[in-house]
C-alpha cells in the first residue's frame, strides 16, 4: 500500500512539473509570433516595396520611349 502511495505521489509531481513548464512555454508563444509576423510583414514590404519601384522605372522608361 505504501509503495502504491509513494508511485503516486511521484507520478503527480512529474505530471505537475510538466504543467508549469507547458504553461511557461504556451506563455511566451504570442510574444514570439508578435515577432514573426512583425519579421513577414517587413520582409513583405522590402520585397513588394523594391517590386514597386522597378515597375515604376519600367513605366518610366517605356513612356520616355514612346515619346
Amino acid at each position: 500500500m505504501l509503495t502504491a502511495v509513494d508511485r503516486l505521489t511521484k507520478d503527480t509531481i512529474t505530471v505537475m512539473s510538466k504543467v508549469a513548464l507547458l504553461r511557461t512555454e504556451v506563455s511566451a508563444l504570442p510574444k514570439a509570433n508578435k515577432g514573426l509576423s512583425k519579421r513577414r510583414r517587413a520582409k513583405k514590404k522590402h520585397v513588394y516595396g523594391l517590386e514597386g519601384h522597378l515597375l515604376y522605372k519600367r513605366y518610366r522608361i517605356y513612356w520616355i520611349r514612346k515619346l
